[in-house]
């Protein structure tokens, strides 16, 4: 079964070539990314492409000599109606982040070629550059001295402030997702995330988030709407009707601007050890920012799937950075394994390797985030609060376990264990929150 899904995807990648009268000496399928099919094909020479009638696409360069073909995968949190439009109008979207900014070259984006969004009769898809480098995560950090670390840290504290002061365009001023309009015009739409939207405020897309979290865990096999933990279901109803503003009082609305968020950046501090691919345009599951580890230079951010209208402080709750930086939720930031009253409050000037590894390296993305001028969470009135309903709508229902493939795997014990987990990290936020 699984070869004849393979073998269709990859007459579907040749046909979307021929469609644009490009010619493959290989097409090579990279290792399952999270959310897509990854294929890298070298183009013969030279190249004469069909110029591609979709909204936001660039001219393929007659020297271009290796592209990116990416194919949706059924993916339980995701849009598949909106997520490609999504992911191609955040592309054009940061690389106009990157030249407003001039503190990085917007060629780390990859430009997209072609595009057509998925329906019922198949799968969206996405031809776009190719961009090589190593997965910055935190194999890469390990293997990295002081100062290569700073000199990564600075860019990635330069891409985040890029993202939190570019200028939105007109047409896109609320919370969610980003699409076209019937002429073209970029407009604000659906997440690619199955929140919805989009959203008048960011109140409004935390209250869907949480909302959508308990309705999903309804729909599981394994947790049945927490049916077999007693009251929780009944309590957290109650609080998404008594209590999800209260909370939400104590995040001040004014830091709560709309600005570009990736989604993905880093690694979820929750994955396990991650696969490395040398030269891929969508990591298999650690960081889509790649870099160069002989220069210390970023090379490319790929992966835009979850990328949506977001506040300043979402790329930190999304994904650790690659340097043990994430804002992690109060009742289990221990297994984040980031610092986290540090990233919270601020680093004490003496941090240094004689503390554990964590420290010294989330400080060093804390002050490159400080020298640049970029919000991060000790900036932040109501970080606290902010993550611990992010966290806490994670912990009602992670999209995993409506991942076949990875339930098959775990087995009972497994399933019981992660179960039990979120559900007594549940009743800790819920328990501070007096429901």
């Amino acid at each position: 079964m699984e070869d004849t899904e393979a073998q269709l995807r990859l007459r579907l990648v040749q046909d979307i070539l021929a469609q644009h009268h490009l010619s493959a000496k290989s097409i090579d399928p990279l290792p399952r990314a999270k959310s897509n099919h990854v294929y890298k094909v070298s183009l013969s020479s030279p190249v004469s492409p069909r110029l591609s009638r979709q909204p936001d696409v660039s001219r393929i360069p007659a020297s271009l000599t290796t592209l990116c073909v990416r194919i949706s995968a059924a993916a339980a949190a995701l849009e598949d109606a909106v997520r490609v439009s999504n992911e191609v109008a955040f592309l054009k979207l940061a690389r106009k982040a990157l030249e407003q900014s001039g503190a990085l070259s917007e060629e780390i984006v990859p430009r997209v070629f072609a595009w057509e969004e998925g329906s019922p009769s198949g799968p969206g898809w996405i031809v776009m550059e190719w961009k090589a480098g190593v997965p910055f995560d935190h194999d890469a950090v390990k293997g990295m001295g002081r100062d290569g670390r700073a000199k990564v840290a600075e860019q990635v504290a330069l891409l985040v402030k890029a993202f939190q002061t570019f200028r939105l365009p007109d047409g896109v001023d609320r919370f969610g997702g980003v699409g076209f309009d019937e002429h073209g015009k970029m407009v604000n739409s659906r997440m690619s995330l199955q929140y919805g939207g989009p959203f008048t405020s960011f109140r409004e897309l935390m209250r869907a988030a949480l909302t959508w979290h308990i309705e999903a865990s309804k729909r599981t096999t394994d947790l049945k709407g927490w049916k077999d933990e007693g009251d929780l279901m009944e309590r957290l109803e109650r609080f998404l009707l008594e209590g999800f503003d209260k909370v939400f009082d104590q995040i001040p609305e004014d830091k709560c601007r709309p600005v570009l968020v990736h989604g993905d950046l880093g690694e979820s501090s929750r994955c396990s050890k991650n696969r490395r691919d040398k030269t891929n345009s969508d990591t298999s599951d650690g960081s889509n920012m790649l870099f160069d580890p002989s220069t210390f230079t970023l090379t490319g951010i790929v992966d835009f799937d979850l990328a949506h209208i977001g506040i300043p402080l979402s790329d930190y709750l999304l994904a650790d950075l690659g340097f043990r930086y994430m804002l992690a939720g109060s009742v289990d930031w221990s297994d984040s394994g980031t610092p986290y009253q540090e990233i919270l409050h601020g680093f004490d000037s003496n941090t240094n390797d004689g503390l554990p590894t964590a420290f010294p390296r989330a400080k060093i993305l804390d002050d490159a985030l400080a020298r640049v001028g970029a919000d991060r969470p000790a900036t932040f009135e109501g970080s606290v609060q902010l993550a611990d309903l992010w966290w806490m709508a994670q912990d009602i229902c992670q999209a995993f376990w409506f991942i076949p493939r990875l339930m098959d795997s775990w087995g009972p014990k497994r399933k019981a264990m992660m179960k039990t987990r979120s559900a007594n990290n549940v009743r800790k936020y819920l328990d501070q929150w007096g429901y």
